[in-house]
């Protein structure tokens, strides 16, 4: 294969590469917002339900 096509079919690959690598950083970016939200949101449901039984039992 003549270098020059060689070449463009390797940058190509890396920019491939590349914007794959960049749209799981996305997503991984994107998951770890999503456990914050939810630990939270357990965090939250779980105060709420302590405050609420220490509160019945006085």
């Amino acid at each position: 294969m003549p270098p020059e096509i060689e070449s463009i079919l390797n940058n190509h690959n890396i920019e491939k590469a590349s914007s794959v690598t960049a749209k799981i950083s996305a997503l991984a970016e994107k998951f770890a917002q999503v456990e914050i939200s939810v630990s939270k949101s357990i965090s939250g449901l779980l105060s709420a339900i302590l405050k609420d039984t220490k509160r019945i039992q006085s």
